[in-house]
């Protein structure tokens, strides 16, 4: 019994002592943040410059007095200057993502015009910054009329942010008390309520949660047989600017998830093809079915074909088991009068293979 009893005594010390560190570790944990926090707030004189005029914007479109338009520009226009910011959050971003709320507001108060459009612009890029609330409901973009779909896409801080005695959910709620959320696809939404002028000019951070919730809403949209013309648009927009920007892998991925992958080999140059093919091989492995494979390694063929790399071409040919293909490339690689030595590799490597295609 004695012994029972210490035993005891070793696990109530033990759970004890666990119990301490872990209120230590949280007591670490929230100093850390506190200090974070004050140190955001000790602004240089130009950061504290550049917050005080987006807020006198943010007042004058909110309050509709003055040039809302000229004010709306402006905001416009120091997102876009920041969008190559290599910070986590950019600056303009991080002042206006506390105004998000009165602004979706003053959003949803405006008649139909040219000036709501370009705050629906400027509020589809700040809405990267504002948490998602999470939502049982399944809405499809189109499902609403904007101004609806706006209203809905915005719940205020005091509604949903949970209330949490510490952590890093009370103290942005302390900093940001005018943050709240926004449902999902949000981003997207406000996108398609905007201007439709370039949307390469708002940064490849933007590009790419907006590329993920198209992603999301053309199969939706596809399964219910509605219309993905709009959301094609975007795509064509998107993924010459990845291709342009060393982002390959975001291209083919939003191409490929909106039935886009055919339109490949007209976007790549001899830089990006090299990456581009090894990436598609790559995916091919993971097709769903024959079909998709057929698909992803035909246009690997014809893009390996125009940029005149017929030994790869000749690979993919045969892991096609298109003979019809082998021979097309052969002919090509033998029409080479002026360098044999392509078509004796090309030779080399279909010996090789044991000559395993075969079929048209």
């Amino acid at each position: 019994m004695a012994g029972g009893g210490s035993g005891d005594n070793k696990k109530a010390l033990h759970a004890a002592d666990e119990a301490e560190r872990a209120a230590k570790e949280r007591r670490r944990v929230m100093e850390e943040k506190r200090r974070k926090l004050e140190a955001e707030k000790e602004l240089s004189e130009e950061d504290q410059q550049l917050k005080s005029l987006l807020e006198k914007q943010v007042e004058t479109i909110t309050t509709g007095s003055g040039d809302v338009q000229g004010a709306i520009q402006a905001i416009g226009e120091e997102m876009r200057s920041a969008a190559s910011s290599m910070t986590s959050v950019p600056k303009p971003l991080k002042f206006l993502r506390a105004h998000f709320v009165p602004l979706a507001a003053a959003y949803e108060a405006m008649p139909d015009s040219e000036i709501k459009k370009e705050l629906a612009d400027v509020l589809a890029v700040l809405s990267t910054t504002i948490p998602v609330e999470k939502s049982r409901e399944k809405k499809h973009v189109g499902d609403e009329k904007v101004d609806e779909a706006t209203t809905a896409s915005v719940v205020s801080s005091e509604e949903a942010a949970p209330k949490e005695a510490e952590g890093s959910g009370a103290a942005d709620k302390a900093e940001h008390p005018g943050v709240g959320h926004v449902k999902k696809g949000a981003t997207l939404r406000y996108r398609l309520a905007g201007t439709n002028k370039d949307i390469t000019k708002w940064g490849m951070e933007f590009m790419k949660t907006i590329s993920g919730e198209i992603s999301a809403e053309y199969q939706s949209r596809i399964a219910d047989g509605k219309d993905v013309t709009e959301l094609i648009t975007l795509v064509d927009q998107i993924v010459p600017y990845n291709m342009s920007h060393s982002a390959e892998t975001e291209a083919v991925d939003l191409l490929a998830e909106t039935d886009g992958i055919e339109k490949l080999p007209k976007l790549v140059d001899s830089v990006t093809a090299p990456r581009v093919c090894q990436y598609l091989v790559g995916l091919a492995h993971f097709a769903a079915n024959t079909e998709e494979r057929r698909v992803l390694l035909n246009v690997t063929y014809q893009i390996f074909t125009e940029m005149k790399d017929l030994p790869n071409a000749l690979i993919i040919a045969m892991r096609m088991n298109n003979f019809g293909r082998v021979r097309e490339t052969m002919k090509a690689a033998i029409d080479i009068k002026e360098d044999r030595s392509i078509a004796r590799q090309m030779c080399y490597i279909y010996a090789r293979s044991s000559g395993r295609a075969s079929g048209g």
